[in-house]
């Protein structure tokens, strides 16, 4: 666990914030903060199924943000924010690199086996919600949600 972790367990409270570089090296060590986190919600979904998206979501976000707002350069800061209220699980990165709007989230009419070009689908695909906006001073946001209950 980091010595930036926090976890409670009540809706409305944030279960952990991690700040990493902006270096794709630091992807393991989000993977397993956001499962060592979730690991600890109470039986309301169904956990395997429910952390796989939820993770592939993240890594691919925190991707498009390593290399694209942040441009692979390592001095730059990203902060992962994951809390919980009201039945949903809120994962927002907060970076200074270059805002990013969203874009296209349809599938490609022609799908070919190549790098890249899927990620914003393939978020769409396993969250809720995406949305993005400014932060304080200047920082770029952002945000993931996805329900805590089956079915929904």
């Amino acid at each position: 666990m980091t010595d930036s972790t926090t976890f409670q367990l009540r809706a409305g409270v944030e279960l952990y914030r991690l700040h990493t570089a902006a270096d794709l090296s630091e992807l393991t060590r989000i993977r397993h903060q956001l499962r060592e986190s979730v690991a600890l919600l109470d039986g309301s979904v169904d956990l395997p199924d429910f952390l796989n998206e939820l993770e592939l979501a993240i890594v691919e976000t925190a991707t498009n943000v390593i290399r694209h707002a942040c441009q692979s350069e390592p001095a730059r800061t990203l902060t992962h924010i994951v809390s919980v209220d009201d039945g949903l699980l809120t994962y927002e990165i907060v970076h200074d690199g270059i805002a990013f709007e969203g874009g296209d989230r349809d599938v490609p009419e022609e799908i070919e086996p190549a790098e890249g070009g899927m990620g914003l689908f393939i978020i769409a695909q396993c969250v809720d919600s995406i949305s993005y906006s400014p932060s304080c001073d200047g920082l770029q946001a952002i945000v993931l949600t996805k329900s805590l209950n089956k079915g929904e």
